[in-house]
């Protein structure tokens, strides 16, 4: 005999239960919200403390049925709203002229960098430039030297040629003279003699008199 079943045993799935669904007062949604903006507000402490223990109070009160002094927590609230709104709004207008500002100075930093690249792009074109144009002045300067040395030279020997040639014009008028004031048969003509041998020497004609 198969064994009984319990009463409280099931056979088929558990059965899910339901989430019980939570209802959320609009109110104190709205109430929350309010008192979260104070906080974030940055009040002085006393003033946040007034206002988290006593706005909730106001808020939920009609604007009829408000006395005195919840209407001027009320007042208190939406001032302290708005002058942390405009608060929020003026940081972010800041905010946005400062990453503008920043925008405008690196682009101004780029033109500088691009104007600076150009700049000694240009530079090292004229170094460039300049350092060929040096090379070709020194080799200039050094084939001018050399011509100027070799003129010098020239001009030296020209001027020691003329030298020697002034002095054997010299000798030979003075040979001249004194072929003309002799005879053939006196030292005179000796000497005359031997001074034409020693100028023929000196100007390399000594190898006719052989």
């Amino acid at each position: 005999m198969a064994p009984k079943r319990g009463a409280g045993s099931s056979q088929g799935p558990k059965a899910k239960v339901a989430r019980k669904e939570v209802v959320v007062d609009p109110l104190d949604q709205a109430v929350g919200e309010v008192l979260s903006a104070i906080k974030r507000c940055e009040a002085p402490e006393e003033q946040e403390k007034l206002l988290l223990e006593t706005c909730p109070i106001a808020l939920r009160t009609l604007a009829e049925g408000r006395n005195p002094f919840a209407a001027q927590v009320f007042v208190w609230v939406q001032q302290l709203l708005t002058e942390y709104g405009s608060a929020v709004a003026a940081k972010e207008a800041k905010a946005k002229s400062v990453v503008a500002a920043v925008d405008d100075r690196r682009a101004e930093a780029a033109k500088v960098k691009e104007a600076a690249h150009a700049i000694v792009g240009d530079c090292e074109t004229k170094l460039s430039t300049a350092q060929g144009a040096r090379q070709l002045a020194q080799d200039e300067l050094k084939r001018k030297t050399a011509e100027l040395k070799a003129t010098l030279k020239d001009r030296s020997d020209a001027a020691a040629t003329e030298a020697k040639i002034q002095g054997t014009i010299v000798e030979i008028e003075s040979v001249r003279a004194l072929v003309m004031s002799s005879d053939h048969e006196t030292a005179g003509f000796k000497k005359i003699v031997s001074r034409i041998v020693s100028q023929l020497k000196a100007s390399g004609g000594e190898e006719g008199l052989v």
